[in-house]
């Protein structure tokens, strides 16, 4: 019996390249899927942010912990973006934040460009600034840039509301004393110097002030005391720049000394002073250093007696002058500080009137301390 085959020879081959095509895709589909999951870009994740909890207020700095970040990638709490986002590696980062948050719990979002890569929700709180300020701190320095009415409102018992804040029962200062008015410059720092910079039409009021602040860590663990203003919180260390407003004007006030409202101890300092022989005979006992404000008549820095005067090498115009000074001096853990400098023989120190300027070195102190009261 004869076979005849009628399928068509052009089927048969197309089932072998079907089946060559089946066999490379069974083959290159688990390569390709294995390539991709080598060679492509891992996720990035959020797993933690620390702190959890910041004052409103402030501008803290959010340490963020996660996986596979990576430079270019931006982080915001809710709709507010971070001023910033610092990388440190793959697994650390952080991010400064802003100032303005309102009070309430925020997500923290991760964001590569323009698209949402990871999320925590509800992990960090704004809570409000205490409405008891923690403490008290008595600033000198000086009014800046005030006409002649603005001159005339600054008195002692003067109630200075911060910033925006309008209302008469609350304030954040008093001034205590007022000095004499007199042609105003503003203190800038430039580099590593600070140079007075003259406000033309203008004056400058010197004045101490009692001011409440709240305290808040350094990043070295230290303890520094701010004060809530405008644009951002300021700390209350000298040269820092506070603005102030009444109901009559906004007032701006350059700080020079900050210290606590209890006397502070006193130093009794044995120091010799090198100054020309025209300026010498200008040292007299009872001249108060102008340039530490702050302070009552009782503890401001001043001389109490001056010692012999001794001339220079010969030829030169120069002479030596011991001196003893009464300085107001803090206590810290392994001695005392004037001025925010250790106390010690061998200090370098200044001492400025309105007549003249001197420098010299200390020989020796002793400290007494004031009873408490």
């Amino acid at each position: 019996m004869t076979v005849v085959d009628d399928r068509p020879k052009t089927l048969i081959k197309l089932n072998a390249i079907d089946a060559a095509v089946l066999l490379v895709l069974v083959v290159m589909i688990p390569i390709t899927y294995a390539a991709y999951l080598l060679f492509r870009t891992p996720p990035a994740r959020l797993l933690s942010v620390t702190p959890s909890e910041i004052v409103q207020g402030t501008t803290p700095r959010l340490l963020i912990s996660g996986a596979n970040l990576r430079p270019f990638m931006r982080v915001s709490l809710n709709d507010t973006q971070a001023k910033n986002f610092m990388i440190a590696s793959v697994n650390g980062a952080e991010a400064d934040l802003p100032s303005t948050l309102a009070p309430g719990t925020y997500d923290v979002v991760l964001y590569d460009y323009a698209q949402e890569v990871s999320r925590l929700r509800r992990v960090v709180t704004v809570v409000p600034a205490s409405p008891t300020p923690s403490l008290e701190l008595i600033v000198g320095g000086v009014f800046v840039g005030l006409d002649a009415a603005g001159v005339r409102r600054v008195k002692p018992g003067l109630k200075l509301p911060q910033g925006e804040a309008m209302a008469s029962d609350t304030h954040m200062a008093e001034v205590l004393t007022v000095g004499t008015p007199r042609s105003a410059s503003m203190r800038i720092r430039v580099g590593d110097a600070i140079i007075a910079a003259p406000v033309a039409d203008r004056l400058l009021v010197p004045a101490t002030l009692r001011v409440q602040c709240w305290t808040e860590s350094n990043p070295d663990g230290t303890l520094r005391c701010i004060v809530p203003n405008v644009p951002q919180p300021v700390a209350l260390i000298p040269d820092a720049y506070l603005t102030f407003r009444t109901p009559d004007q906004w007032y701006a006030f350059q700080i020079s000394e900050a210290h606590g409202e209890r006397e502070p101890p006193i130093a009794n300092a044995r120091a010799r002073f090198m100054a020309s022989r025209d300026i010498v005979p200008h040292v007299r006992a009872g001249d108060v250093d102008v340039t530490v404000a702050g302070y009552s008549p009782e503890t401001a820095p001043r001389i109490v007696a001056v010692g012999p005067v001794a001339s220079g090498a010969a030829g030169s115009d120069s002479a030596s002058v011991e001196l003893t000074l009464r300085l107001p001096v803090e206590p810290v853990a392994r001695g005392w500080t004037y001025r925010g400098r250790p106390l010690k023989a061998g200090l370098a120190i200044s001492f400025e009137t309105d007549a003249y300027v001197i420098s010299g070195t200390v020989l020796d102190y002793s400290v007494s301390t004031p009873s408490v009261r």
